[in-house]
């Protein structure tokens, strides 16, 4: 479908009946739905980086096609990493996660299972889940929301602080549980390879 900007009148594409934050990429204008779409604010503009990945990007996981159509970038004490939202066939949403060469594919794990309480966890912290290899807690971090572009399931405002906890196991399989405000959300995925997702409709890089 389309939705006008409310504020410049662009027509925006939006993909997923999932979407409740979307950016003008025009004019940086962001929008809410709640029973209907209304104005949220203004988004800060992304600072240039070296990604080929861009909205539109479209990659395979598992014989499965999907298409990048959004992107939170997060800052954190050491550095910057892309949050990609991916829209798979009948609407399933998962997450790219783009740090330093590095990309983990992950979904939502509904109903989430117990893990440790997130203020007192250590990193090297061991986190079971039923039906896979014990994880180990890699790293606990504060990250802030630096900009957001394209759609999101969820209101992703600029300067939106989260906790976040990666875990990983010997299988390969990646563990992330993220707090924002009061809300908690456990993914699980894999690490892979730039290759493995066999991407389409790049970003033009020299030299890439």
């Amino acid at each position: 479908m389309e939705l006008p900007c409310l504020s410049c009148g662009a027509a925006l594409r939006v993909q997923s009946p999932a979407t409740l934050f979307i950016v003008c990429s025009y004019c940086q204008t962001t929008m809410i739905r709640d029973q209907d779409w209304s104005v949220f604010g203004k988004m800060a503009t992304l600072p240039p980086e070296i990604t080929p990945l861009q909205i539109g990007t479209r990659g395979v996981y598992k014989g499965e096609t999907f298409e990048l159509i959004g992107r939170q970038r997060l800052q954190w004490r050491d550095g910057y990493w892309n949050e990609w939202c991916a829209l798979f066939p009948k609407g399933r949403i998962g997450w790219l996660a783009e740090a330093q060469g590095f990309y983990m594919l992950s979904f939502p794990v509904e109903p989430a299972p117990d893990v440790p309480n997130l203020a007192t966890i250590k990193a090297g912290a061991l986190i079971s889940v039923p039906g896979h290899e014990m994880f180990l807690v890699d790293d606990i971090k504060t990250a802030t929301c630096v900009a957001t572009e394209g759609e999101m399931p969820f209101p992703a405002p600029a300067r939106q602080e989260r906790l976040s906890v990666d875990a990983s196991n010997a299988k390969g399989e990646f563990l992330s549980v993220e707090k924002i405000g009061l809300t908690q959300h456990v993914y699980l995925g894999r690490y892979l390879e730039f290759n493995d997702f066999k991407f389409t409709q790049l970003r033009q890089l020299d030299g890439w």
